[in-house]
């Protein structure tokens, strides 16, 4: 009971926030909107580990990939969001090169997933998963490159956390400076 409780409370608070983020009335900042889009992301990605830790493991092969898009994609979200508090003027196009890592992913782990048949996707997942036993994994074959996958998605996740954070810090300190240029009472106005 606890265990679920613990696994479901985070989903329904980022979904709760996805809500009042994407739906809010007579808001002219787009930057709420890409917050709604973080908040559902996390959601996802919340939901999907619940699968996981609930053991609904034949599911979790399934929306893994969903996992993988999500998961790639909170820090590029994470940098838009912060990038229009600091200028409420960009262009989107411009920045779907940054989602490329999560969509390439998400369609690649579908595509193995759907190779595999049932036993093979219960091996990968307690085996790779659940015991984390890579040693001695064959990365020829599906079950290895999913693995491979699963450790590279993580990689570049921790990669991303250190770049897009970086990259968000120096866009606050370049936006409070120029504030601090610009006006003399900065309060409401500084991202900090």
């Amino acid at each position: 009971m606890i265990k679920s409780a613990s696994l479901l409370l985070p989903i329904y608070v980022t979904f709760m926030w996805t809500l009042v983020f994407l739906f809010q009335k007579r808001t002219h900042l787009k930057a709420n909107k890409v917050l709604g889009v973080l908040m559902l992301s996390a959601c996802t990605i919340y939901l999907t580990l619940a699968a996981f830790f609930l053991h609904y493991y034949q599911l979790y092969s399934f929306i893994e990939c969903l996992y993988f898009l999500t998961l790639l994609s909170l820090y590029p979200l994470f940098y838009l969001y912060v990038l229009l508090l600091a200028s409420n003027k960009i262009r989107f196009e411009r920045y779907f090169v940054h989602f490329l890592p999560g969509i390439i992913f998400c369609i690649f782990s579908l595509a193995f997933t759907l190779l595999l048949n049932h036993n093979q996707r219960l091996d990968y997942i307690t085996k790779v998963l659940v015991d984390g036993k890579m040693k001695g994994m064959n990365f020829a074959s599906i079950e290895g490159l999913k693995g491979l996958m699963n450790l590279m998605v993580r990689l570049i996740f921790i990669a991303q956390s250190l770049v897009y954070l970086l990259a968000s810090i120096r866009i606050t300190n370049k936006h409070t400076k120029e504030l601090n240029e610009y006006y003399s009472n900065i309060e409401g106005r500084s991202v900090h």
